[in-house]
């Protein structure tokens, strides 16, 4: 009986060290994406291709092969990924 009570709680401490790294592995990946050429989708479906060359908690920049440098929120990205420039 003791193992069927301690089983939500072990779940509920795990669910609770998980929340310690939210938005951790979101952080690592772009950093990983830094100085590299990725490809975003907008919520509006269009398109974006440039060199990843920064990120805060709420936003994306890349510069485009034409040098213009773009912000992105995050909350407006549908997708991104690396490669397209």
């Amino acid at each position: 009986m003791n193992a069927q009570k301690s089983a939500p709680k072990d779940s509920l401490q795990s669910d609770v060290e998980q929340s310690l790294y939210w938005g951790l592995r979101a952080k690592e990946f772009y950093h990983a994406l830094r100085d590299k050429p990725v490809q975003i989708t907008a919520l509006d479906g269009k398109v974006y291709r440039g060199v990843l060359i920064g990120h805060d908690q709420y936003d994306v920049f890349i510069r485009q092969p034409s040098g213009l440098t773009i912000l992105f929120t995050k909350h407006s990205i549908k997708l991104i990924h690396e490669g397209g420039e």
